[in-house]
C-alpha cells in the first residue's frame, strides 16, 4: 500500500518537512509560555 511507505518520494519529504516545521513551532510556542508564566509568578511574588 502507498500509505505503508509514507517516508519515500517527494510526498513524504513534504510530509517530514511539515512535521519538522510543526515541531519547531510547538517549541517556540511553548518556549514563550514559559517566559510569559515565569513574568507572571515574579510579579505575584
Amino acid at each position: 500500500m502507498a500509505g505503508d511507505r509514507m517516508g519515500t518520494g517527494i510526498v513524504g519529504s513534504e510530509r517530514q518537512r511539515g512535521i519538522a516545521e510543526l515541531l519547531e513551532h510547538h517549541q517556540q510556542v511553548t518556549g514563550r509560555s514559559v517566559e510569559v508564566l515565569g513574568d507572571v509568578m515574579r510579579v505575584d511574588t
